[in-house]
């Protein structure tokens, strides 16, 4: 039905005291700022690497035909890779999270409606799978200056047909924006989510 922007996706609920500066947690915890210490996250890394190395230092000791000059395991192992200069294990996906007045409802949405397949990562807290994405920065002023996120169709027609046999509203008609054909729908909150059926060269077939 569509070609969709993202990884995963999933829904928080908005909350009345909700801090700009809070990140809210899928077991309703709260993580200010960015996260811990750059000094604690270190020892965190630290902590975990050192089992590693002596496990496999051991291993090398008693193994006498193991190649003396092959990186073992845990941090040697992790610099080995890096400096090969293999970029394309630094990122495994995206994560886009909307923040909804009412989550349940737009979540049974897309999972009944939109019919993205999910998983629960507990407590209801559905995360949905979507192919593969693709990212523009544009210029603040040329309509916006918030992230955005636009679900790519190649038949916008057809799928905003679809959509709305299934009792979803058009909340706005197809028009021609020249780099695409626009259209919008609105989940039970009231969010508008945009879709698109692009006509600019597109670069989620490009070989990861």
């Amino acid at each position: 039905m569509t070609r969709h922007a993202g990884s995963a996706f999933a829904l928080h609920a908005l909350r009345p005291d909700h801090h700009p500066g809070e990140r809210l947690c899928g077991g309703g915890g709260r993580v200010r700022g960015r996260g811990r210490p750059a000094g604690e996250a270190g020892a965190a890394v630290r902590a975990l690497a050192r089992p590693l190395d002596a496990g496999a230092h051991r291993g090398a000791e008693a193994d006498p035909s193991r190649d003396p000059s092959a990186p073992p395991f845990g941090r040697a192992r992790v610099a080995a890779r890096v400096g090969r200069g293999d970029d394309r294990s630094m990122f495994s996906g995206a994560h886009i999270t909307l923040y909804s007045r009412d989550a349940e409802a737009d979540r049974a949405f897309l999972k009944d409606v939109a019919g993205f397949p999910h998983v629960d990562a507990g407590r209801g807290w559905l995360v949905f799978r979507l192919p593969p994405a693709e990212l523009a920065v544009h210029p603040v002023g040329e309509g916006g200056s918030r992230p955005e996120v636009y679900l790519m169709c190649e038949d916008i027609a057809r799928t905003l047909t679809t959509l709305e046999d299934k009792g979803a509203e058009i909340s706005r008609a197809i028009t021609d924006q020249g780099w695409g054909l626009l259209a919008a729908v609105r989940l039970p909150s009231g969010t508008e989510v945009p879709l698109y059926e692009p006509r600019h060269p597109t670069a989620i077939d490009l070989p990861t």
